[in-house]
């Protein structure tokens, strides 16, 4: 069917077989293709469905009659190893070695393998016969240029590129179907430059070839030129869109039956928010074995898929579960900052926002850096922190488009030397981009910042310790320390049992049984009995008591509790704070104190909150579940931002 149709090579310098825009993803490999297939497909989204974008990875096999024209590509692959003759160690001689051999099997066995990439509920490619400019050219015909809006995912026009590391014979065939119901194939190869009517290129197109006059300057000039086939009669029905979206058909696939499980890990660390914001839905078909092998990940089956045995890498698995349990959890803080982009050209203030997840059950630390349409750009280190999991991503146009113009071609980083052309720019962005970095650095340590689980068995130390810890050089503040009393019993001889210590307005004392109380102004005493410890971190420790109005002495005793966690939520002005209480009690206190502060020195709690099912409720006491967790948020009278002691009590 296509065997009276030629591939054309364009004219110009004879380069070599390395080409820089593949050389690029020769390393990510299956990673690159799935980021930039899907990214492409996630700004073609048609904007009129209210569906998730569908993208398809298919593997299949097809008769050679549908092999664009291999008589005619082998002649230009013949006349690229002529040119290369005279050159022993050009790289080409392997690569044309390579590609001749799976010409042969291909004849031999009367079959080739493709790898399709499809997209669907998308618009497709416009103005198909332009060869300047719309997306159809952006993609197929010009290098380092993209046709998208402002706020798309691709912002090089490099990830084209990608597919072209997966083909023996560097062919890739385009298909689309535009939302005006136009039609478009055309095939593309990158080779090396061979010499054929004077120099090419070496970039040839397969397609309709036609002679065009232009003009330029004035006179009248003539030029061949490849054209994608418009009529549906001119190529093979299994390169024919039936519905709008664009296809993409690697041939001569060179990878083996790992590439079903890489798509899949690629897929799900790089797309899995996208996935539970039921924006995307991806398919993974092996249609050349005796079973088809199928999977389909979408917001329902992802949870399914992680659980798949041996089809997810165990340290990618962890991360994505981890992630996945932050998005749907009621217990994650949420986080907004607005930053001044004016400076590097926005009108608007550029908005992000953080949600972060610290829990005893989480074993990582892992935070995803994204734009909006979900993609993972980069997963940063910060270190001093307890086990957490949390996400980064843009929460307006201007944020998304700032850092969109600071990504490299491989949307695998954000610097701001890539932030248009001037330095006085980029240095700018950079600044910008420290803001937001220490912004986040801040955040993470206040909700999750590294405490230590081994109790300070130094006697005095207590009056060392800071009301707030200063905890980088930007001036973050650390909200929690592990704090454990020492328990030091006083011992005293009996002579000594009535001789007292004068402590402020009240006196500190010894009965003749040994038990310690306080004398108050009113005369009253209040104390605990020997049988009144406490216990904090495990460890035993005597807690006075408080008289009431008949003068009885109400004594408490101390709940052991572990696992204390207490960040400052900045946007609410509140404390979170979690432990696990390590017996079962009913209407228990809370006691706050800043850490380091004097023994006796409490801090009144306005409002108590005790979150149930992801809700709050207000009260004065809890009740206590030996291990379950307790998670609270606080409101206290004065607005103290510091380091907190956490005590919980319950009345004898």
């Amino acid at each position: 069917m296509w065997e009276n149709n030629k591939w054309f090579f364009v004219k110009g310098e004879p380069n070599g077989i390395n080409d820089s825009g593949i050389s690029d993803f020769k390393g990510t490999r299956f990673n690159g293709l799935a980021r930039e297939i899907i990214q492409n497909s996630l700004d073609a989204k048609n904007r009129d469905l209210n569906e998730p974008v569908i993208v398809e990875f298919k593997k299949r096999n097809l008769t050679m009659d549908k092999y664009p024209n291999h008589h005619d590509f082998m002649n230009v692959v013949d006349r690229c190893v002529d040119f290369i003759k005279g050159k022993p160690n050009d790289k080409g001689h392997i690569f044309f070695k390579n590609l001749k051999n799976v010409m042969n099997n291909n004849i031999k066995n009367n079959y080739f393998t493709m790898l399709e990439v499809a997209d669907y509920n998308t618009i497709g490619l416009d103005d198909v016969n332009d060869t300047t400019s719309g997306t159809w050219a952006s993609l197929v015909r010009i290098s380092g240029s993209n046709a998208k809006e402002a706020g798309a995912g691709g912002s090089f026009g490099i990830g084209k590129y990608a597919p072209f590391v997966f083909s023996s014979s560097r062919i890739i065939i385009y298909s689309t179907k535009n939302l005006k119901g136009n039609v478009a194939v055309q095939g593309k190869s990158i080779l090396s430059g061979h010499l054929y009517k004077g120099k090419r290129s070496p970039i040839g197109y397969f397609g309709n070839a036609k002679k065009c006059t232009f003009i330029e300057d004035g006179e009248p000039y003539s030029e061949e030129d490849s054209y994608p086939f418009t009529n549906a009669v001119n190529f093979p029905e299994e390169y024919l869109r039936q519905e709008p979206g664009t296809s993409l058909f690697i041939l001569d696939v060179n990878f083996d039956d790992n590439w079903y499980k890489e798509i899949v890990n690629s897929v799900l660390y790089n797309f899995y928010m996208t996935i539970m914001d039921k924006k995307l839905i991806v398919r993974v078909i092996d249609d050349t074995k005796t079973q088809v092998e199928k999977i389909e990940i979408n917001s329902e089956t992802i949870k399914d898929v992680l659980n798949v045995n041996g089809l997810i890498d165990d340290e990618k698995k962890e991360k994505i579960i981890e992630h996945v349990n932050l998005l749907n959890s009621n217990e994650k803080i949420i986080m907004n900052e607005k930053f001044d982009l004016s400076k590097v050209g926005y009108d608007t203030p550029g908005e992000l926002e953080l949600q972060i997840l610290c829990d005893d059950n989480i074993n990582i630390k892992s935070i995803f850096f994204m734009r909006d349409n979900g993609m993972v750009i980069k997963e940063p280190t910060f270190q001093n922190l307890l086990p957490y999991v949390a996400i980064m991503r843009t929460n307006n146009s201007s944020m998304n488009e700032f850092l969109r113009e600071c990504e490299g071609p491989k949307h695998d980083d954000w610097n701001g030397n890539n932030f248009r052309e001037t330095n006085l720019e980029h240095k700018e962005a950079n600044s910008v981009l420290r803001l937001i970095m220490s912004w986040i650095r801040n955040c993470l340590r206040e909700s999750c910042g590294k405490t230590s689980n081994e109790p300070l068995e130094v006697f005095g130390m207590e009056d060392c310790l800071p009301l707030e810890y200063d905890g980088s050089k930007e001036g973050s503040k650390q909200e929690k320390i592990a704090f454990k009393p020492i328990d030091t019993p006083l011992m005293l001889s009996k002579n000594k049992i009535n001789q007292k210590t004068k402590n402020k307005n009240n006196s500190y004392d010894i009965d003749a049984d040994g038990d310690e109380f306080f004398e108050e102004d009113n005369g009253h005493k209040s104390g605990e009995g020997k049988s009144g410890k406490k216990v904090h971190n495990g460890s035993q420790e005597k807690t006075k008591g408080k008289s009431n109005e008949n003068g009885e002495i109400s004594m408490k005793r101390k709940i052991g509790i572990s696992n204390i966690r207490a960040p400052y939520i900045q946007d609410e002005e509140m404390y979170r704070i979690s432990f696990v209480p390590e017996e079962t009690a009913e209407a228990c206190e809370i006691q706050l104190r800043r850490a380091g502060a004097d023994l006796f020195e409490e801090i009144n709690i306005k409002k108590l909150y005790l979150i149930e099912d992801g809700l709050p409720h207000e009260c004065k006491t809890i009740n206590l579940e030996k291990n379950k967790k307790i998670i609270l948020k606080i409101k206290l009278e004065k607005n103290i931002r510091g380091a907190l002691e956490v005590n919980c009590h319950v009345k004898k």
